[in-house]
């Protein structure tokens, strides 16, 4: 655990435990919890483009009673601590990172159109140990890139594939084992660029902005790729809508406009999600449009935060008992929310927010709960970034997630 400021340390409660990440940005930051410790595991770069300096780690928080205790690490995947870059790691950002359902390996992409496997071992093990990749995958670069930015990667949830996502607003898979002779298969959009349409409302206007809005640079603005809780679905954004594509059957399932740029989503369950951008929070629910057709399906706004609600970050854990919410409140300010999604007769509604907490920052760029709903990891900026680890428990006894 390191210094990383007196003003940000002095507005964080006793029980948070910090991890400073030595640069200025954090472009992932991801806790999972296995028998005897919670993994955080991180990617951070500086500002400067010309020299990301990319740095992607994990630090070990074995369990103590009612906190979090000895933080060991941390573990460095290909960059060493002095920004030593071995010649088969990352080299440009890595934005995106899963950890596989077998906790033993962490998939990562980086702006080349590298997408990297890595063995994450167990403790004990020496801190600043720099460990190589068990294999590289190499995207194909479409006409006119010289290189290609992976927005997103996932394992399946069967670990028998990765799926990734590009700036171009493309998605693909292939096996995740290395000895197979696979290739990358195009997931969305099909071969004929066909997607379904599930908005309620005003169809042609919504997809002639759509169209308008995908042609205007290569940059499409892909982002939020995710599982449903179930595994049935993969949910993403390009540009101004969210696709929901049914993994099991290989199709597109939704496409839904949503009105706003650079909108992300979150499931909250297996047939609700929740869209955020600067402006504009609403709340979705998944429908078939008729019951005799299994195949039409659409999707149905419940519920919207007010106007100027202005949401940086978001998520919920696996049960979707809860939702949090990151807000800037002022300069330097933001603010963490707690709220609930409830049955409103035959619509679902956010509730009124059940906990909420400030924060003193140049930016809150992540805010993840984890699948159990017991922890929040949040990601702050300043001159250096850093992680924190917040217990819901300790928080408030009102944020206790049902069993």
């Amino acid at each position: 655990m390191a210094d990383v400021g007196a003003a940000l340390i002095d507005s964080l409660p006793p029980h948070d435990v910090t991890v400073t990440t030595e640069l200025n940005v954090v472009n992932v930051a991801h806790t999972v919890e296995i028998k005897d410790y919670y993994l955080v595991f991180s990617s951070s770069s500086t500002y400067d483009n010309r020299d990301p300096t990319p740095r992607v780690s994990v630090y070990y928080l074995e369990k103590g009673e009612g906190e979090y205790a000895k933080p060991m690490g941390p573990l460095l995947f290909g960059t060493s601590a002095s920004g030593d870059v071995r010649k088969d790691e990352h080299k440009n950002w890595v934005r995106t990172l899963d950890y596989s359902p077998s906790q033993q390996l962490l998939l990562t992409g980086d702006g080349d159109g590298m997408v990297k496997m890595w063995k994450v071992p167990a403790p004990p093990f020496r801190p600043h140990t720099v460990l190589p990749p068990v294999f590289t995958y190499r995207l194909p670069l479409p006409a006119g890139f010289a290189k290609l930015d992976v927005k997103g990667v996932l394992f399946s949830p069967c670990q028998q594939h990765i799926v990734v996502g590009t700036i171009d607003g493309k998605v693909f898979c292939r096996s995740s084992d290395p000895s197979a002779e696979d290739e990358w298969q195009q997931l969305y959009p099909d071969a004929n660029g066909a997607v379904a349409d599930g908005l309620e409302g005003d169809k042609e206007k919504e997809e002639a902005r759509s169209d308008k809005h995908e042609k205007r640079e290569k940059d499409v603005g892909f982002g939020s790729l995710q599982y449903s809780p179930d595994g049935r679905l993969i949910g993403f954004t390009v540009g101004a809508k969210v696709v929901l594509f049914d993994w099991a059957r290989r199709r597109v399932l939704v496409s839904l406009p949503v009105n706003e740029d650079n909108i992300r989503f979150v499931f909250v369950r297996d047939d609700v999600f929740f869209t955020f951008s600067k402006s504009c929070t609403r709340l979705w629910r998944l429908r078939k449009e008729k019951e005799k057709d299994p195949d039409s399906y659409i999707c149905t706004r419940e519920d919207r935060l007010p106007e100027g609600v202005g949401v940086k970050a978001g998520s919920s854990c696996k049960s979707g008992q809860l939702v949090a919410l990151a807000t800037q409140t002022g300069a330097n300010m933001f603010g963490l929310e707690f709220r609930r999604v409830e049955e409103k007769g035959d619509r679902l509604a956010f509730s009124k927010p059940i906990f909420t907490r400030e924060y003193t920052a140049k930016y809150l760029p992540i805010a993840e709960l984890s699948p159990c709903g017991r922890f929040i990891t949040l990601a702050l900026e300043e001159e250096t970034s850093y992680i924190t680890l917040c217990s819901l428990e300790v928080m408030s006894e009102e944020l206790r997630i049902e069993e």
